[in-house]
């Protein structure tokens, strides 16, 4: 086992406002119950829109523990898995629409493949994105995305997790879609 290098990781806010991240509805959107509970309208009026409250910060948490495993994993076998997986799901949470709420449903058959085994990610509740892993032969570099249409109007935006290393230290980046859905 290799002695364990200082794992870093890090968001890179690469659309603009800190909104990209916590979750807050911009004021020409629908209202999400948390914010209706701060201005005491009731929450059972309002209907959701997604399968969670807060998809993206959900995400960020979820890339983030990706971002984890995947150094964890380098520093136990020298290197990211060099291997590759298609997006999973292959339909988009928009096309399968699970519950109504735009998720896609969790199929364990589509995590317990070798890719995501490998260092452990799978989803196991309702989700809101696709996610597909990229690994580089000699495991030096990895990506890994999660693309989702939060309001299924056609427009998707895409998170990458980067992962490389330097000098034996691996690191992985969170990178935020430069657009907004």
């Amino acid at each position: 086992m290799r002695p364990h290098a200082l794992a870093v990781f890090s968001v890179v806010v690469a659309c603009g406002t800190a909104a990209c991240f916590t979750g807050e509805t911009p004021p020409e959107r629908d209202i999400s119950p948390i914010d209706a509970m701060a201005i005491d309208v009731p929450t059972d009026s309002i209907a959701p829109r997604t399968c969670n409250l807060d998809p993206r910060g959900r995400l960020v948490a979820e890339m983030g523990r990706a971002g984890d495993a995947l150094v964890a994993y380098y520093q136990a076998n020298g290197g990211f898995p060099a291997t590759s997986q298609a997006a999973s799901p292959t339909a988009s949470c928009c096309t399968q629409n699970a519950g109504g709420l735009h998720c896609c449903a969790v199929v364990p058959a589509e995590w317990d493949v070798a890719t995501w085994n490998a260092f452990g990610f799978a989803q196991t509740e309702p989700f809101e994105f696709q996610f597909a892993y990229t690994g580089v032969a000699g495991g030096l570099t990895s990506t890994m995305t999660a693309t989702g249409d939060l309001d299924c109007d056609g427009t998707s935006i895409t998170y990458t997790l980067a992962c490389t290393s330097s000098g034996g230290v691996p690191t992985c980046e969170l990178v935020a879609p430069t657009n907004m859905d």
